[in-house]
């Protein structure tokens, strides 16, 4: 993907608010390094006693390797503790709350930003006062957005560059998958645009789905006390990209 050299950000352009957005999870992703450590009872403890209305259940990453033994080569399996996962009553909001990273997803329907980052906003402000770090590492924003296509209905009626990986020998790909990554100059933010095409699969969904994933995040280590502007401009840049990919949206989706 290109973006244009003159590329400008302005957090103050008004976009179409849809009342049907196609937005099936929104997330905001804030990744510092701690300099206290989040050690897990206390931790659970602490998250079961702030957010009481969440489902707190135990993160596990899993290593495997292969190891010598006297019986020769050994797959060897290897857990521990990476955070947990908070989930509220209705399913809606998601929280990844890890060592070092809060992801906060808001799944469909989604409504909008205000509402997305005054839920998020109490699970990065409880990291912050446990792990106490000084820089922000990485903070990202990433939409994902899935259109169920009708009988008929093709992938350019909805956006507007579909990929057509297949044209040039005259036949038409019923799936396909293309990823656009882009660094906007004069900016520290780099985005990844992934179009995708989920084929049927009856009896569980009996039409194929159009997938459009924007994620944007920063390439630079950032001040605290930024991250708020920070977010504005990667929610300009992503309302940027999903108005120029998707064909006609304020039409369609309201």
């Amino acid at each position: 993907m290109k973006l244009p050299v003159s590329f400008h950000i302005n957090v103050n352009e008004k976009f179409p608010r849809l009342s049907r957005a196609p937005i099936v999870e929104a997330v905001i992703q804030w990744q510092a390094t701690p300099t206290l450590p989040l050690e897990q009872a206390n931790l659970l403890d602490v998250l079961k006693t702030r957010f009481p209305e969440f489902k707190c259940e135990t993160l596990h990453e899993v290593e495997a390797a292969f190891a010598g033994s006297p019986q020769g080569m050994e797959l060897r399996h290897r857990s521990q503790w990476n955070g947990f996962r908070l989930t509220s009553h209705d399913q809606k909001h998601v929280c990844q709350f890890k060592p070092n990273t809060v992801v906060f997803s808001r799944l469909a329907p989604y409504e909008d930003w205000g509402q997305l980052t005054q839920a998020s906003q109490p699970f990065w402000n409880a990291f912050r006062e446990l792990a106490a770090p000084i820089m922000i590492d990485r903070v990202s924003v990433r939409f994902i957005s899935e259109v169920k296509l009708n009988e008929g209905e093709d992938v350019a009626d909805y956006v507007t560059q579909p990929p057509s990986p297949l044209n040039s020998l005259g036949l038409v790909a019923d799936s396909f998958f293309h990823k656009d990554s882009a660094a906007t100059l004069g900016h520290a933010y780099k985005l990844n645009v992934v179009q995708t095409i989920q084929p049927a699969q009856p009896p569980l969904t009996t039409q194929r789905s159009l997938i459009v994933d924007i994620d944007i995040f920063t390439t630079e280590p950032i001040a605290i006390d930024v991250v708020d502007s920070k977010l504005s401009e990667l929610r300009f840049i992503k309302n940027k990209v999903f108005f120029s990919v998707m064909r006609d949206a304020e039409e369609k989706f309201n």
